[in-house]
């Protein structure tokens, strides 16, 4: 007799490196224990099945139960102390519910139904019974379960696997535990205990009685990276955590893996069922994903709705309707609206906004013609006081011809992307509403009243102004405060590099092969972003299929709140690569926080922080200070924001109360 504990396994098939390891050629069966052998559970503990069945059953018939989970232990309790020494079933358990008949029939339903719903396949396991049986070993099944043998025989379809015999306890009525299941499947096989091979995971149940029946048995192994699942009072939370242990393998990126799976995912699922149940209370016709940050958003609504026609990724920035729209309106308004918020303008930016090809000959003349040096800035107060209007009035007349090809051009292309086929949701990360208000301008000034609603994350009171009523918003649909809305925008640029396709902004439209196609800027750091990013992508993704196919738990709110916490108090393995990240605009390119910035004590305190340090808690965390100046940073972000807010202080703490 013999126990092996194979833990975790190396490169080879898993059952070659078990071969080389055991000789089972003399075994006629092989037994396979269930539950965390063949598959585990994406829930902390078997109880918190009872709390999603309970929301499963309020949801399907708009019935409060809020009972059953404390009742559904009581019933199985009861039920054991009638039948002390002897298995039970899943019918005795419900015995016990004082339910109608009809209710307990469909709790029963619904708690098989999570049972199979939530079974995550031990891969290497499922592998390895289909091993044995392609070498002639008959396969029994023995687990200690009150579930029904239609419940093992879905399981195993699903699983795709052919079992022999099936030893379940509440059928045999005794149990692996006390050793007996053992003796009674010895004696239905009636065949000596040195022609079976049973591997499971409990020492006792599996290891211990097998081997006390003369029965050879094995530790179960699996591939997944064995790490602490951190158990909380929300059963969605431990659903989550459950996932995210058992979808982890040693060869990812962890960094990657914790952040898309675990983070992002959350919180993109959440959005995109939003999204979804949006688009059919607002009878919306066509999904438009915006570029950049819709890249990531748009694969990961794919993936949860595939049967949905009419969902497409377009690119519509400022960039791209700024001169059409100037064109249409001839108003310097626009143009200012339309420009990147910074202090300062060099000439040579604002030539970039006309499209001015860089060539410096051209450049020079045209500054000659302006009279003003190529050298010289303008400042963001001076250009919207009308200091230059003259100057950009030249220009706008200098660039007309190239105003009127970029505006024929973004017609053809709002034509090739259907804009125009009925009601059009537009999904961006706008706060502001500004690009739909300028393609809403856009098109009514060409006579065209095109149906577009916003559908985004935040918005602001200029957002209000500007869209009216023709938008809706994310963070509506959720508890969460004024102050966590405050944090999300102020790192959103984080949020959105990892949301990113990989190319640059949009510049301008250009024609190729009678198709309108989008120039975008060609990067240069930011390109060093893309094989990281990449990756928190893939696993975010993994995170949208994973759930989608375990009890697709409601986890509203969750997910931007473990987004927050991880601005606010990152770790540093997940705050390192974050930090790595190029951001690139128009006054050159930063690190999101480079770390070789010298440290001083007043950054702990959040102040005079560099503009370079775009992300403070992750550059504290990379130099090792101490978690109490992250607190000591929220605490004052805290006070500084509801000093301005003293309305919301107080919406946010009857939110917190309520």
């Amino acid at each position: 007799m013999f126990k092996i504990g194979l833990g975790r396994i190396g490169c080879l098939p898993y059952n070659e490196l078990y071969m080389q390891k055991n000789d089972i050629s003399k075994y006629e069966y092989v037994s396979f224990d269930v539950f965390d052998t063949l598959i585990f559970r994406s829930v902390a503990t078997p109880e918190d099945i009872f709390i999603i069945v309970q929301e499963l059953y309020i949801k399907k018939t708009g019935c409060t139960i809020s009972s059953f989970y404390r009742d559904r232990i009581k019933a199985e309790r009861i039920a054991r102390s009638q039948h002390i020494g002897q298995d039970i079933t899943l019918d005795e358990i419900y015995s016990q519910l004082k339910y109608k008949a009809d209710t307990l029939k469909l709790l029963k339903e619904i708690e098989i139904y999570v049972e199979l719903e939530n079974c995550i396949p031990n891969a290497p396991m499922v592998e390895f019974v289909n091993y044995c049986r392609g070498i002639g070993k008959k396969i029994a099944i023995t687990t200690d379960m009150y579930l029904p043998r239609s419940f093992f025989e879905q399981l195993f379809n699903k699983l795709g696997i052919k079992a022999d015999f099936l030893f379940i306890s509440s059928e045999e009525r005794e149990t692996k535990r006390s050793g007996k299941l053992f003796q009674i499947l010895l004696k239905k096989l009636n065949v000596p205990a040195a022609q079976v091979l049973h591997i499971g995971d409990d020492d006792n149940n599996d290891i211990y009685q097998a081997m006390n029946n003369g029965i050879d048995s094995l530790e179960r192994w699996y591939d997944w990276n064995a790490l602490q699942n951190v158990v909380t009072s929300s059963y969605i939370e431990n659903h989550i955590n459950s996932l995210s242990c058992l979808y982890n393998r040693t060869e990812f990126n962890q960094s990657a893996y914790n952040i898309g799976f675990s983070i992002l995912g959350p919180l993109i699922y959440d959005f995109c069922n939003w999204l979804h149940e949006e688009r059919l209370k607002q009878n919306i016709d066509k999904l438009l994903f915006v570029a950049r940050e819709g890249y990531l958003l748009e694969k990961c609504y794919k993936c949860l709705y595939p049967e949905e026609a009419d969902v497409g990724y377009i690119c519509l920035n400022k960039n791209l309707l700024r001169l059409p729209l100037i064109y249409e309106q001839k108003t310097l308004t626009i143009y200012k609206d339309s420009l990147l918020q910074r202090a300062v303008y060099s000439w040579n930016q604002i030539y970039d906004t006309f499209l001015i090809a860089k060539n410096e000959t051209q450049r020079r003349l045209i500054s000659d013609r302006l009279k003003i040096s190529i050298n010289s800035i303008v400042t963001r107060e001076d250009l919207y006081n009308g200091i230059y209007d003259d100057k950009l009035n030249q220009l706008i007349e200098l660039c007309t011809g190239t105003m009127a090809k970029q505006s024929c051009f973004l017609m053809k292309y709002l034509v090739q992307n259907g804009i125009f086929d009925g009601k059009i949701g537009l999904v961006n990360n706008s706060i502001n509403g500004n690009g739909q208000l300028m393609l809403e301008s856009y098109l009514h000034n060409k006579g065209i009243d095109a149906n577009i609603y916003g559908l985004q994350f935040h918005d602001s009171i200029k957002c209000k102004t500007n869209v009216g009523n023709r938008y809706s918003v994310y963070f509506d649909s959720i508890k969460i405060s004024s102050y966590q809305k405050s944090e999300f925008y102020r790192n959103c640029l984080i949020f959105e590099h990892l949301l990113f396709e990989p190319s640059g902004t949009s510049l301008h439209f250009f024609e190729e092969n009678g198709t309108v196609v989008v120039a975008k800027n060609k990067q240069t750091r930011e390109t060093l972003n893309y094989p990281y990013v990449d990756e928190v992508q893939k696993y975010t993704l993994l995170f949208i299929n994973a759930y989608k196919n375990h009890i697709p738990l409601s986890c509203s709110g969750l997910g931007i709140n473990r987004l927050l916490n991880f601005f606010h108090y990152p770790q540093v393995d997940n705050a390192e690569p974050i930090c790595q990240l190029w951001d690139e605009d128009a006054d050159g390119s930063n690190k999101i926080a480079d770390s070789k910035i010298a440290l001083k004590w007043n950054y702990k305190i959040f102040k005079n922080v560099p503009k370079s340090i775009i992300w403070i808690e992750g550059y504290l965390s990379l130099k090792g200070v101490k978690p109490f100046w992250l607190k000591l940073i929220q605490l004052k972000l805290k006070l500084l924001y509801y000093k301005t807010h003293k309305k919301e202080f107080v919406i946010d703490l009857l939110l917190k109360l309520f």
